[in-house]
Formats: structure tokens, sequence, C-alpha cells
């Protein structure tokens, strides 16, 4: 067998069937072999394949410069899954030479730095990045430290820009509320303005820290949480933790703070807290539209049994490997993601979907029955998915 001593592991998590994953690949392949013809033989990449069968396998394998777990080793494939929380492909984890995890986000790393230059990409420590002081808008010191003190605090990516001004009054607006009331919060802004003088005039009447203008801290804090656009939030507790990457939503749609900080629940109803996280993460929706209160009741207790399992199950991982668990009563985006979906099949019904690599699995019980959504059928369901062998569709609307 290969050798891995030293070396850093790549495992990429891919599949024939899915174009993002195909497209990804051959990215992937022009990074690796400009790698070796420079003489550098730190990386190594295994294929771990989620392709339908041992041809489609070969025929994808066969155009790839590396190694690859055997199509036929299922379960060393699911384990492989299962240890790194894969929920989607294509999926690049990158292991340090002693095997903890260097990062879920190798994609994205290869993506953004595509000549390898800051290769392995380990992720500093956020306090690291902080460093020991910062300063307010108003050129305050401010000690570090004292982050670790509070109920939790922002990291604001934003420009001035007109959508970020028109943000920035609600932010400013519940900043206020949240402070008056006694609570504990900070923000720290990090500007991406083009210049000095937009940056000047944005952070005027901001009431919080700032990173200066081209402050080099900038560059490490987009790395390590790869803001999606601007404005974003990325809601943080006293030790660092990511509450919630999507501040932005929630203080659009609580602006009063009634949800504040924001922990993420295990299962949640689909509406419009959902909106941004539909198109970022791995969905598991069961739709409930049209069924009675006391099997919507019991429906709702046997989701949260599963739900609160694989919270424990994904405790720790990225965001992005996570699933996000919910349910569909009567908000109108219940139907707005039907008709997304294509599923016109009464309730009750479940889908797990990737907008961002255009797939969906969807499940159905037979005759409809209520009884028939048991807490094994709908976990067997989820991790027939995460381990590839669910019948995936593409999205046709997307």
């Amino acid at each position: 067998g290969a050798s891995f001593s030293n070396k850093v592991v790549g495992i990429l998590f891919s599949a024939h069937w899915c174009p993002p994953s195909r497209a990804f690949t051959v990215t992937l392949s022009e990074f690796y072999q400009k790698f070796k013809k420079a003489g550098r033989e730190e990386l190594v990449i295994v294929y771990c394949s989620s392709d339908r069968d041992e041809a489609e396998f070969r025929q994808y394998f066969d155009k790839m410069p590396w190694m690859a777990v055997p199509f036929s080793d299922t379960s060393r494939k699911k384990a492989l899954m299962k240890r790194f929380s894969v929920t989607g492909v294509p999926t690049l984890v990158l292991l340090a030479t002693d095997g903890r995890v260097i990062t879920h986000e190798g994609r994205a790393e290869v993506m953004g730095d595509p000549e390898g230059k800051l290769f392995p990409w380990n992720p500093r420590d956020l306090w690291d990045i902080l460093g020991d002081s910062l300063h307010s808008t108003k050129g305050e010191s401010f000690r570090t430290s004292l982050l670790r003190t509070k109920e939790a605090f922002f990291i604001y990516f934003s420009a001035n820009w007109h959508a970020c001004r028109v943000f920035n009054t609600k932010l400013m607006s519940l900043y206020t509320k949240l402070r008056d009331e006694g609570r504990s919060i900070e923000v720290l802004f990090v500007s991406l303005d083009r210049d000095n003088s937009a940056y000047d005039e944005f952070v005027r009447d901001m009431p919080w820290l700032t990173l200066p203008f081209g402050d080099a801290r900038k560059d490490h804090l987009l790395r390590r949480y790869h803001p999606q656009g601007l404005p974003t939030v990325i809601v943080l507790d006293p030790n660092g933790q990511t509450i919630t990457s999507n501040g932005r939503l929630m203080v659009t749609v609580d602006g009063e703070g009634r949800e504040f900080p924001w922990w993420p629940k295990s299962l949640a109803e689909l509406n419009e807290l959902c909106v941004d996280s539909l198109s970022e993460s791995v969905c598991f929706v069961t739709f409930m539209d049209g069924l009675d209160p006391a099997d919507r009741q019991l429906l709702i207790q046997r989701l949260q049994t599963v739900a609160d399992r694989y919270q424990e199950t994904f405790s720790g991982t990225v965001d992005t490997h996570k699933i996000l668990f919910l349910y569909g009563l009567d908000h109108s985006l219940v139907h707005q993601v039907r008709e997304f979906l294509g599923i016109t099949v009464p309730s009750p019904v479940a889908a797990i979907f990737d907008i961002r690599n255009q797939l969906k699995s969807v499940w159905s019980p037979l005759d409809n029955s209520v009884t028939a959504v048991t807490v094994s059928a709908i976990t067997e369901f989820v991790e027939s998915y995460r381990s590839g062998t669910s019948v995936r569709e593409l999205i046709a609307n997307v």
C-alpha cells in the first residue's frame, strides 16, 4: 500500500453523476499535477466514490491521477463518509500528517488558492488572528479577551454599498436595543470597502469595534469564515464558536432580538427564518401540509427524535456538513419549496435536497400512511442519502 507518512492526505468525496463533482475534479487534477511538477510530494489524494456502479466508477477514476478506495469496499466508504460527516459531493477533506482534520473546505481552498501558496491551509485560531487588542470606531482601545465575557459577539463583514447601509441601520438598532436591555453583546466590523474614504464614511456612526482599513487580519478572517456575499454576520459564542453564520437573516427577521443569540434548533419549521439556509445547507424537509393536527404532532415528535440524534452526530463539524431538519406546515414557503422540487404527491412526503449541488432525493410512504413514517424509516432515508445509496435526481428548476 501507499505510504502516507509525513503527507497531507486529501479525501475526495465525489461522483461522476454529479456535474459540480466532475467540474471540481478537473480543477483538482490541474492543481495536483502542478504540485507534482513543482517537485512537491507532500500531498496525497484518495478518491472515495459515490458512483452508482463499477462501470461509472471506472470511467471516472481512470481520468484521476491519484488513488481510490476500491468501489467494492462499501463499508470503508460508508465509514469515511460518517467519520467526516459528509452529506454532499464534491467534498475535499484535508488531513494533517498526524491525522487531524485541517479543513472540510478543501474545495473552497483549492478554488481560492489555485497556486497553493497557502497550502495546506491550516486554519488559524480566531484568538490568534485577532491578537491582544482591537479598537472601536472612535479609536478607543479594547482588550480582545473581553470578547470572552460576552453573551455573544458578531463578526460583521460589510462595505459602504447601498444594501449594506440599509442593513447597517437594522443592525445598529438591534445592537442598541440589546445593550439597553443589559445584554452583553459586541460587534467587530471587517471592511471590504475599495478605498479608505468609503471606509471612513461608513464607520463614522458605528458604535462598535472595527479593524482599520487594510488591516492584515481581514484576510485571515475571510479565509476562516468564507462570507458568501455582503453583508455577512457571523454570530459567535464567548469561546469563539459559531452559533450561526446566518446572522444577517436573523437580524432582518428577528429585529427585536426575541430569539437572540439564535442558537440553532435540531428541528425547525420551514418558514422565512430558513430562507438563506435552504441554499447553503443540505436540507431534510417533511411536508405535512394538508394533514390534521394530530398527525402533524405525531410526525413532529418522531422527527424531533431523529433530528436530536443527528445534532449529536454533527456536533463539532462544520456547518456545510450538517443536515438542516425542517418540517413544512402552512407557511407560503412550503408551497414554493414543493414547486421548486417538483413534488406533487400529497403529505406526508419527505425530501432531502442540496441546492448547491442541484440534487434531490424524495421519499413517501406507501399509501401516504402517516404511521409508516417511523423513526427508523426516517433514519433509513437519511442514512441512504448520506452514504450515497439513495436515488438522487437533478433539481430541474436550478
